[in-house]
Order: structure tokens, then C-alpha cells, then sequence
């Protein structure tokens, strides 16, 4: 049976003479490995690159760790080479999600997913201090923060306002979405009053 997934890759290793094998986080089967036959021959017509979303064709099977991709297709390019600071940083963030496999939550795809498709140069820093902190967080550590934005209280980084948020603010751990910190990362309908460069410590 022929099962259609979604994946972000996360990292790209060579594996036999012509195959390549991608690590990915998968949206329907959460971290998955995938061999991409003879996509190091000349001749392929398959290209993969670290940090594109991809839709593969493979056979899911129970307690199987490497599938095989019976063809390929790619969603979004996400790849831009002309911007090394930038890659290099993304790449930073695919190690993170890759180590993080064993402490998988299905929340993961959609956070990197959004993440991914928001930053850039100019919230870069912002965005992966948000996502280290979610990150820690499913890892057990939560990140000591000086305190809220408005009032002062003990608080914690905010996955959903992005920010530093009192605890009766804050959303649950550690299933909060980022969404709301990329689309006001650049201060854009934030409430002058909640702008910050307050950070966790």
C-alpha cells in the first residue's frame, strides 16, 4: 500500500553506491528515515536539500525505521544558498529537532513547519530563542526568565505571544504553537507595552 506523507529533511547522508538516506520529521509518522534511490546518479532527476518540504510516496509499515520512496515531490522550498548566515542557522535548528527524536510530540512538524516558513535575517535570533526554549522544554527544562513584559511577575518565554509572559498569561507547556511570535516577530501589531528584548537567561 502506497501512503502519502509529508516531511521536512533534516539532514541528507550518502547511503549505498548511488542512494541517499533522509532523516525527516514526518507529519503523519513523526521522525522517520527515507531512501532516495540513485538520487546521487548524474542522471536523477530528484534533488534533495536540508530544510525543503517534501510529499514522498512510501509504504508504511509497524516497527520498520528506514522506508523506501516510490516517488517524490517537492512542496515548498525553503533552500537559499545566497543566504549562507542564514542556512547555517536553519541548520542549527535541524540538529536540535533531529537530536530531540526520542522526546517526540506531534506538535513538533507544525512548530518547525511554521517556524521555518517565517524566519528570516531580521527575526532570526527571536524566533530561535523561541523555538530553544519550546525545545527545551519538551526536553524537561523549562528556562528561567527574569520576568514579565507588562508586569513584572515571574513569568516564562510565551511560545504563543512571544514574549515574556506572567505564568496566568503564558500558554500550557509544552504544547504551545508559535504562530503568534512569527507573524508579530518584527513588532508588528504588538502593543508597545509588550515589546521587549527582555530574554530568558
Amino acid at each position: 500500500m502506497n501512503d502519502r506523507i509529508n516531511a521536512i529533511v533534516l539532514s541528507i547522508n550518502e547511503y549505498r553506491e548511488n542512494d541517499l538516506l533522509l532523516n525527516c520529521l514526518c507529519k503523519e509518522a513523526g521522525f522517520i528515515s527515507i531512501v532516495a534511490r540513485s538520487a546521487r546518479k548524474i542522471t536523477s532527476h530528484s534533488h534533495f536539500y536540508e530544510g525543503n518540504s517534501y510529499e514522498f510516496i512510501i509504504n508504511l509499515k509497524d516497527g520498520k525505521n528506514i522506508y523506501t520512496a516510490h516517488g517524490n515531490k517537492l512542496l515548498k522550498n525553503f533552500y537559499d544558498l545566497n543566504n549562507l548566515k542564514l542556512m547555517s542557522f536553519k541548520n542549527i535548528i535541524f540538529e536540535m529537532t533531529l537530536k530531540s527524536r526520542e522526546f517526540y510530540e506531534e506538535s513538533m512538524y507544525d512548530n518547525l513547519y511554521i517556524l521555518i516558513n517565517s524566519i528570516d535575517e531580521h527575526n532570526m535570533y527571536l524566533l530561535g530563542s523561541l523555538y530553544v526554549s519550546y525545545m527545551s522544554c519538551i526536553h524537561g527544562i523549562r528556562p528561567n526568565v527574569d520576568g514579565c513584559v507588562v508586569c513584572g511577575k515571574e513569568a516564562a518565554i510565551s511560545l504563543l505571544r512571544g514574549a515574556v509572559s506572567a505564568r496566568k498569561r503564558r500558554a500550557p507547556w509544552p504544547d504551545a504553537s508559535i504562530r503568534w511570535a512569527c507573524r508579530t516577530a518584527d513588532g508588528r501589531g504588538v502593543p508597545s507595552q509588550h515589546r521587549s528584548s527582555r530574554t530568558f537567561s
